[in-house]
């Protein structure tokens, strides 16, 4: 008999002729996978890898709230910068005086300045939640509005 020669993708090998006999083959039992073994499968598993887009969808994940956060916290800076500059003007303090309203202060206070700017300074420098006032109260008012 003669070698029969079989190609490859690494090269050509020779093997030793087939014979035309058949083999007989034993009888395997088939058992269920149990637990055990179905994890040890599992963890031979190849690990995962990450491609150029994949790695660029995660940096993005983790830099978009590090961008938002940064964000927030400049604008929070710029308001607190805008809030000390408030706090620097001159200021003195009244005591309302029953029926007094933050509109009849802003008239005593600057009666040149537009009224709508002065109560908007006075609500800010002390923090008003809003525009009712109580007769003996004693509330900052801004000196540099324009006498």
């Amino acid at each position: 008999m003669s070698a029969i020669v079989i190609g490859t993708p690494f090269g050509s090998r020779s093997t030793a002729p087939r014979s035309t006999t058949p083999r007989s083959i034993a009888p395997r039992s088939i058992t269920p996978r149990s637990a055990a073994a179905g994890s040890a499968a599992s963890s031979s598993a190849p690990r995962l890898r990450i491609t150029r887009r994949g790695r660029a969808v995660v940096a993005t994940l983790v830099a978009l709230p590090l961008a938002v956060a940064a964000v927030v916290i400049g604008i929070g800076q710029q308001a607190a910068a805008e809030q000390h500059s408030t706090s620097q003007s001159s200021y003195t303090y009244v005591t309302v005086q029953p029926g007094d309203s933050l509109w009849s202060i802003a008239g005593d206070v600057a009666p040149s300045a537009d009224r709508r700017d002065t109560i908007d300074s006075i609500v800010d420098l002390n923090q008003l939640p809003s525009g009712e006032l109580v007769a003996g109260e004693r509330i900052a008012v801004p000196t540099d509005l324009g006498r």
